[in-house]
């Protein structure tokens, strides 16, 4: 099902950077008309995309908008085309909002997707009126995720940046497939992941718990699936990985 409508882009994603250089350069509130002398473009592609830049913190105010501080900072980044700076003031302008958040996650679920399903994805996901100015702003709003490095191109398709798999240093919790034994009630993998170290290789802390409810005759029994189970788990790691204390 569509959610509530987002605003999309009305441009493609070239333009939107003049539109918000522009609003940079003016530097205060500003008409769509005042803008677009400024970018050569018409009043009414300025609006267009006025909604969504105010959606992700890029600009403020009410008839006339005007950058804010992030605003600014990209404008400048994006005049001086400095790509780090760039990818970095758009993750933190629209890595929080809800919908671009639902988007990664359909990419993750997917195991990456095609731009253009992407696009139709996008387009339907924010309630928008299937036209060529929604596709348009739909693909724009790729090219933002793909400049925020958010996304990444990877075989002909769009996959979650690696950096979407887990915020550093968080606990993520997920289902282990158990014995078939009534008394083990779950066991949970905690992975801790650091930051990507510059050589670009990423290591993982990895704990199992295992919950057991068994009365104490049952106990020798229970103990024995559980060293098996671990046994099996350890044979699949390579040697150096295993704690001997664990």
């Amino acid at each position: 099902m569509a959610d509530e409508k987002f605003r999309l882009p009305g441009t493609s994603y070239e333009e939107l950077s003049k539109i918000i250089q522009a609003y940079g350069e003016l530097n205060r509130e500003v008409s769509p008309g005042e803008v677009a002398t400024v970018v050569g473009k018409p009043a009414t592609e300025i609006s267009r995309n006025n909604a969504f830049l105010v959606s992700v913190g890029v600009l403020q105010g009410g008839n006339k908008k005007g950058v804010t501080e992030l605003g600014g900072n990209l404008a400048r980044a994006l005049r001086y085309s400095l790509s780090d700076e760039i990818a970095r003031l758009w993750r933190h302008l629209v890595s929080d909002h809800d919908f671009i958040q639902k988007v990664l996650s359909a990419v993750r679920i997917r195991r990456g997707m095609e731009r253009s399903s992407l696009v139709t994805h996008i387009g339907y996901s924010a309630g928008q009126t299937k036209t060529r100015a929604t596709m348009t702003g739909a693909s724009c709003l790729i090219d933002v995720l793909l400049s925020a490095e958010l996304l990444d191109e990877a075989d002909g398709k769009l996959v979650a940046s690696s950096e979407q798999m887990a915020p550093v240093g968080t606990a993520v919790e997920a289902d282990v497939a158990l014995p078939s034994t009534p008394q083990m009630k779950a066991i949970t993998e905690v992975v801790t992941v650091p930051a990507m170290p510059s050589g670009g290789s990423l290591s993982l802390h990895v704990e199992l718990r295992i919950q057991v409810s068994c009365t104490p005759d049952e106990i020798p029994r229970v103990t024995q699936e559980i060293r098996a189970l671990l046994s099996e788990l350890r044979a699949g790691l390579p040697e150096e990985t295993i704690d001997s204390d664990k």
